[in-house]
């Protein structure tokens, strides 16, 4: 294995091998910056990416002082050994090897104590981070995601879902460089009625996360595309109730998630404190595209997605942003709620790699319809473990919005 490195150097790539598998299973992924930086990122792709999609953030650990920056992919995916045949991929197995690897990951550094640690999700890998946040409580002093909130709409995620062509998407993905492949069984297990096992809060809306969030008090930073179908202007704002002192990043987008532009790396290295390197900084390989230019296709879970707004390139950001023109794109996110971040909840441990269950109490939540903003009971609010689901993800959207309809009669 090769050593660690207490310089700032240029990216490495390594596997780590899992210990708490009873089949030998590597983890691919790379790295940036010194053992002996006192912030460590920790980067979580999105449903279908692979760890590429981070190398903006890898150059930005070389070009600063006192940071490391880490990629990996997830079992599946880019280089990491796939699952043997007679299991499915899931996110409860993603999370269980990220406890493991993340806690290998900081223990590497040359004093873990003082080392400030954020994860870095997109999409999927922030809804993966708000678990982790759970689990380990006292490690993560911050926690960064791209274009994803504290909710999903059932609208949103059909909207992504059907929109997908696994079957084309499979030999467009046979075509990358090996490093940037993808299982095909991954691929179809993404759609399957087992793959998000993890529990979370839902009612006629859509899925909910805030509890997750209820006892994280580290530093929260969102960067999202202001009309994004994932998390748009109304999502961002919910996001910013339920947690106050949020920092954000509006990109005048319309495409999910948000690229890891110059701009964006800008912004990170400042609310970072990131102080810039003065002497020898090793330039990196990385070649950006400037936001002037960006292409017109961009991904969607990591599958491709034309960009109809291509033209408009302007961004919005400030450490603690107004909402005035977020607010207006409430539209672009239907059936979003409006969430309190005063409702209080009692947790129960379950499990260590899934969040606890809870009974939300009485305190009633506001929709949005047709004649403004209505109370949801709570009672049609719940609390699912999502490994006894037994639909897909587009039955289970018409199935709950039966439900809520039956509720009403």
């Amino acid at each position: 294995m090769l050593p660690l490195p207490t310089t700032p150097m240029m990216p490495t790539h390594r596997f780590h091998e899992l210990q708490h598998v009873t089949v030998p299973r590597r983890l691919a992924y790379s790295e940036a910056g010194s053992i002996e930086s006192t912030t460590l990122l920790i980067c979580l792709p999105g449903l279908l990416e692979t760890r590429d999609v981070f190398a903006p953030l890898l150059s930005l650990a070389q070009k600063v002082e006192s940071c490391r920056v880490i990629t990996l992919d997830y079992c599946g995916r880019g280089a990491s050994d796939r699952l043997e045949v007679n299991r499915h991929y899931s996110m409860s197995i993603y999370l269980d090897d990220l406890v493991e690897f993340i806690g290998a990951r900081r223990q590497e550094q040359v004093s873990p104590p003082s080392t400030q640690m954020y994860l870095v999700g997109t999409s999927m890998g922030g809804i993966l981070s708000m678990h982790l946040a759970q689990i380990l409580t006292f490690e993560i002093q911050g926690l960064i995601f791209n274009d994803i909130g504290v909710s999903l709409s059932w609208w949103s995620i059909y909207g992504l879902y059907k929109d997908i062509d696994l079957e084309n998407y499979k030999l467009e993905i046979s075509r990358k460089p090996p490093d940037q492949r993808i299982d095909p069984r991954a691929i179809d297990d993404v759609g399957s009625k087992n793959h998000f096992d993890l529990e979370y809060d839902y009612d006629w809306a859509g899925m909910h996360f805030e509890r997750l969030m209820k006892n994280f008090h580290g530093d929260v930073f969102l960067i999202h595309n202001a009309r994004s179908p994932i998390c748009g202007g109304a999502a961002a704002h919910q996001f910013q109730v339920c947690v106050p002192a949020l920092h954000l990043f509006t990109n005048n987008g319309a495409t999910h998630p948000v690229r890891w532009s110059t701009e964006v790396c800008d912004w990170l290295e400042e609310v970072l404190c990131l102080k810039a390197q003065e002497d020898g900084a090793i330039q990196s390989a990385w070649v950006d595209t400037p936001l002037e230019t960006q292409p017109e296709h961009q991904t969607t879970f990591g599958i491709e997605t034309k960009n109809e707004q291509s033209t408009e390139h302007s961004v919005h950001h400030s450490v603690e942003h107004s909402l005035e023109k977020s607010q207006d794109n409430t539209s672009h996110t239907p059936l979003l709620l409006s969430l309190d971040k005063k409702r209080d909840s009692t947790a129960t441990n379950d499990s260590p790699a899934k969040a606890q269950s809870t009974q939300l109490n009485s305190h009633p939540d506001m929709a949005p319809t047709k004649h403004g903003m209505h109370p949801i009971d709570p009672a049609q609010r719940g609390s699912t473990h999502a490994s006894s689901n037994a639909m897909s993800f587009t039955e289970k959207i018409r199935q709950q919005m039966k439900n809520w309809l039956s509720n009403q009669k």
